[in-house]
């Protein structure tokens, strides 16, 4: 995974901070954008995005916030062509992000957030593909899994929230946008068909944190 050596060092830059506020917690919610820009494809992924989340206080209100956020992404793709074949291919994928945010307290709840956020996505795709081989309309069937096309980038990530503590517990909905610097998912397949992931993502999330 290429992405995790720079969740790696900027966490252990903000674990050096003991002396001061750590919180742990999870964090998640649902997605306020589709996540495919195509009309060649038809997206079948879950609508949540879930994940553990960590805090560390800084002084003049500025907060460290490093999530790992999960999403379960999928896809379908059909079409077919003059001679009467067929195609069907469905691609699944576990999305993992890792957005590492500067946080800002501007009044007693409010705050706002921007950093960046590597994401990696692995999964499989499942391909069902009928040919007519001849004039007689003999047909042939083949049907083949391999690995998906995402590739890994990364976001800039903005966010404004509201945080209130209820006693050692903190509760903060917020409203985060994304946009990735190049599409995860941009494929032109065999059968003209092209299939673009959206680049401009916004999702609701609520944190828990203790």
């Amino acid at each position: 995974m290429r992405l995790l050596p720079y969740v790696f060092l900027l966490t252990l830059s903000a674990g050096s901070l003991q002396a001061q506020l750590v919180t742990v917690g999870v964090k998640g919610g649902v997605p306020l954008t589709g996540d495919l820009d195509s009309v060649a494809a038809t997206s079948e992924s879950k609508p949540y995005v879930v994940g553990p989340m960590i805090t560390v206080g800084l002084p003049a209100g500025f907060r460290i916030e490093v999530d790992a956020l999960y999403r379960r992404v999928a896809y379908r793709t059909s079409g077919a062509d003059i001679l009467g074949g067929s195609f069907t291919e469905r691609d699944t994928g576990n999305s993992w992000e890792f957005p590492i945010l500067a946080r800002k307290s501007l009044f007693k709840l409010l705050y706002v957030g921007a950093g960046i956020a590597p994401r990696t996505v692995h999964g499989t795709a499942h391909a069902n593909v009928i040919t007519v081989i001849s004039p007689f309309g003999q047909r042939v069937f083949a049907e083949q899994t391999y690995p998906a096309s995402w590739d890994d980038t990364v976001g800039i990530v903005a966010a404004a929230g509201i945080e209130k503590r209820f006693g050692h517990m903190r509760i903060a909905p917020e409203i985060r946008y994304t946009y990735w610097t190049k599409p995860s998912l941009d494929i032109s397949g065999s059968h003209g068909f092209l299939v673009r992931s959206e680049q401009h993502q916004a999702d609701f999330l609520l944190g828990i944190t203790f």
